[in-house]
């Protein structure tokens, strides 16, 4: 679903290699967070 990248695509053993959220999976986080404050 493509909701995270990592840093480094071209090198997936960097030593460096991190991984972050796209807009897509921030989109998602975002939903996910209020869809849970409102259950509570």
């Amino acid at each position: 679903m493509k909701l995270v990248e990592s840093l480094y695509p071209d090198s997936p053993h960097h030593p460096k290699q991190k991984y972050r959220l796209t807009d897509i999976g921030k989109a998602m986080m975002s939903v996910w967070n209020k869809e849970e404050k409102s259950c509570n």
